[in-house]
């Protein structure tokens, strides 16, 4: 199964998502990690075991990050000699505990747990490098999103629907796909869960466990439920947030419970509604947490300090409070002059299972299952996995996040169980996909705010397979100075080398600055209505090679006091073949790749208006030299030949950054004010510097010159030159940057404010 509701396909918002994740969690916390309040780890040991071997049971509690302390807990144990053959856990132990379950060592969580990116694994936001060239222009322009069923938005049932940590759990189990019963684990296993209709606990000992360690930790507002069986379940920290009477239930003569929960808060820290509804919530959350306390035979409770439920970037803090609770539970058991000598134990026989981290496997077969209007041979395209070919975790992982970053699909699961019918023979298995391909239609809002045009607005919105089968319809509306309207229909046919055709109509309307010796004189309004039409090749996901077909009407403001502006209106004809690849990683604050465009258009002015031609080369890329140091760097050169070239065609320089109307033929430049240079060519050079002194946080310096001549000869009297230094940071509320630029270290410097999302 996956999980319940659709899923929007949106663009990246990286970190915002994060944060909102986060908050959701914080009020979360209380729901799912909340216990009593006991201020120190406790102990307490009953009677004999029932056996002459006693069978020894680990609870793990949920708690979110500070449920990584169970780690070091386990570590200690087994240091001691004691290994439990029967493991519980409820949402992120159900994570730690389902991965000792399948044979995990100690040090092996403690390396997942330091390696994984769990902020990226709690955002399902595409991958950038994975869009289609013509959908790279989406990521980063929305604050929000929201699915659409049919025409009318709605509220998702979660913030993160959860297929980046589906795809985490599915790819770290691989070795147990095809063990259903999970007392047939190396270590018994069950996960809990809450059933979101009635509230009552669900103990999952069997199915599918990746699935079941997704569904114990889906908390409510946070991730999407999970359907199980015909249950939609929800986090088991809900219901049994410390799952000791499951291990009991499944055969536990002694219970070793490691409890993360926190207490209820002091009165003085209740101040916030968060805080509040949390405190509310987390009532009954510590009464069922002290009912299993009593199922306890020896109870390790740790106070992980200053570690929020969210908190990824102290995981290992978490990890090392966890080893010092149960180091002085056990120091403590042994002062009172009780041995543990009843609670070591060896494992008892059990299934054999492969070796939990392999490093290849054959893909003998590839099912696929869910599809509705999509072929499977797309699919098997988009994957580049063939039958018989070896590939690794990481391999498996990427074609997956392709599959699901291609945007065709809500969900992506997939399982590698045995080829055939038969038990597991060498390393062969065959490769069981499950897709859901129902459109994924989504609405989203941005805004931006910059020191030219001021705020602005954007509402856009994606619809998919309308009117025919793998088309996409995107609409944009920007309100603001800056005004478009803007609709794209479009269709690609393949992945690797794929046609693509797709048509476009737009209204814009925006003031051109036009400059006299370094003085605004006019600001004349353009108003532009297009229609074009698009065919060519897109190759894989960063290249586009074909044409464009244009025909505009535009009708341009007077400006009596500058030369080479002409007003009125007119239509004009073009086509222009074009060349564009974008390589960057990101669309703000790049810290890797390229962007290209390579672009000839051949134009003509209706009523004898004469021919023009047009050519443009730009190239832009952030080549990193050291983790968090880079050089930047840009070319651009642009030539144009006609008399009868509209005005609104002249190429436009100035500012700090790049505005989205006319892409082609507007450019910055570090120094002047927007649009304060302009001609009929451009020479253009950018060389500058990246830091990164925090995660997300800029520092750029850049230098730069350029010649708008009249004619294309080099003119070393036309050159001119400018220097910015910009700090930055993405931020859930966009991009925020303060560039300072000036046209030589001796002239005075402006502030350039840009904040949002860029569009």
């Amino acid at each position: 199964m996956r999980p319940s509701g659709p899923t929007p396909h949106v663009p990246e918002r990286g970190r915002r998502r994060r944060r909102i994740v986060r908050a959701l969690l914080s009020i979360g916390s209380a729901w799912i990690a909340a216990a009593g309040a006991a201020p120190t780890a406790a102990a307490q040991e009953t009677g004999p075991p029932r056996g002459e071997v006693p069978v020894v049971g680990l609870a793990l509690s949920g708690g979110g990050v500070r449920g990584f302390a169970h780690i070091g807990v386990i570590e200690v144990l087994e240091e001691a000699g004691i290994s439990a053959e029967i493991v519980s856990g409820t949402s992120m132990g159900s994570i730690v505990g389902g991965l000792y379950a399948i044979g995990y060592m100690p040090e092996q969580l403690r390396e997942i747990a330091a390696r994984v990116d769990w902020p990226r694994v709690f955002d399902d936001a595409p991958e950038r490098r994975n869009l289609p060239i013509e959908r790279k222009q989406e990521e980063g322009r929305v604050a929000y999103a929201f699915p659409i069923d049919g025409l009318t938005p709605r509220l998702p049932s979660g913030v993160v629907e959860g297929q980046r940590i589906s795809q985490l759990l599915t790819r770290l189990t691989w070795s147990a796909h095809s063990v259903h019963d999970f007392t047939r684990l190396p270590r018994s296993f069950v996960a809990v869960a809450t059933d979101l209709e009635t509230g009552d606990a669900v103990p999952l000992v069997a199915g599918y466990l990746p699935e079941a360690m997704r569904a114990s930790m889906a908390i409510p507002g946070a991730f999407a439920p999970v359907e199980i069986g015909g249950r939609v379940l929800i986090d088991g920290g809900i219901a049994r947030n410390l799952p000791a009477e499951d291990a009991r239930t499944l055969g536990a003569d002694r219970v070793i419970c490691s409890d993360v929960s926190e207490p209820l808060a002091r009165r003085d820290s209740l101040e916030s509604f968060p805080q509040i509804l949390s405190q509310t919530v987390a009532f009954r959350m510590v009464e069922r947490t002290e009912v299993q306390r009593e199922e306890c035979d020896l109870l390790i409770v740790t106070r992980v300090e200053g570690v929020g439920i969210a908190d990824f970037g102290r995981v290992n803090v978490a990890i090392e409070a966890g080893r010092a609770s149960a180091r002085a539970t056990l120091d403590s058991l042994l002062a009172t002059g009780a041995s543990l000598r009843g609670w070591r134990t060896g494992p008892r026989e059990r299934t054999a299972v492969p070796d939990p981290t392999p490093q290849t496997i054959r893909v003998e077969a590839i099912e696929v299952e869910g599809l509705r209007g999509t072929q499977s041979s797309a699919v098997r395209r988009i994957l580049g996995i063939a039958p018989g070919e070896r590939v690794t975790p990481g391999d498996l992982d990427r074609a997956v996040t392709r599959l699901y970053d291609s945007g065709r699909f809500r969900y992506v699961g997939y399982r590698l169980e045995p080829a055939g019918n038969g038990a597991p023979t060498g390393d062969g298995r065959a490769l069981r996909l499950d897709l859901d391909d129902r459109s994924r239609q989504w609405v989203g809002f941005g805004y931006r705010y910059d020191g030219r045009y001021e705020a602005s607005i954007l509402a856009t919105g994606t619809l998919r397979d309308l009117l025919f089968a793998g088309t996409t319809l995107s609409v944009d509306l920007r309100l603001g100075e800056q005004f478009r309207t803007r609709a794209d229909y479009s269709k690609r046919w393949g992945w690797t080398v794929a046609p693509i055709v797709a048509v476009r109509g737009e209204l814009t309307e925006m003031p051109f600055d036009l400059y006299v010796d370094g003085d605004r004189v006019a600001s004349p309004d353009v108003q532009t209505g297009a229609m074009t039409g698009i065919v060519g090749l897109g190759f894989r996901h960063n290249t586009f090679l074909g044409l464009e077909g244009k025909l505009e009407r535009a009708d341009r403001g007077a400006a009596p006091a500058v030369e080479d502006w002409a007003d009125g209106s007119g239509t004009l004809a073009s086509v222009a073949a074009v060349l564009r690849v974008d390589r960057k990683d990101r669309a703000t604050f790049p810290r890797k790749g390229w962007t290209g465009l390579l672009k000839s258009e051949w134009g003509e002015a209706s009523g004898g208006g004469g021919a023009f031609r047009q050519h443009v080369l730009d190239i832009e890329a952030v080549v990193p030299v050291l983790p968090r140091f880079g050089i930047l760097g840009r070319l651009t050169l642009g030539t144009s030949e006609g008399d009868s070239l509209p005005s609104h065609y002249l190429f436009f320089s100035g500012g700090s950054r790049q505005y989205q109307l006319y892409v082609d033929r507007q450019f910055p430049f570090y120094g002047r004010r927007v649009q304060e240079v302009r001609g009929r060519h451009l020479q253009a050079g950018t060389l500058g510097v990246q830091w990164e002194p925090l995660t997300d946080v800029f520092l750029q310096l850049r230098g730069n010159a350029a010649a708008l001549p009249a004619t294309w000869e080099w003119d070393e009297d036309a050159w001119r030159g400018g220097w910015g230094v910009t700090a930055g940071a993405r931020t859930r509320f966009g991009t925020l940057a303060l560039t300072v630029a000036g046209r030589d270290l001796g002239d005075g410097p402006r502030l350039e404010i840009d904040a949002g999302f860029p569009f």
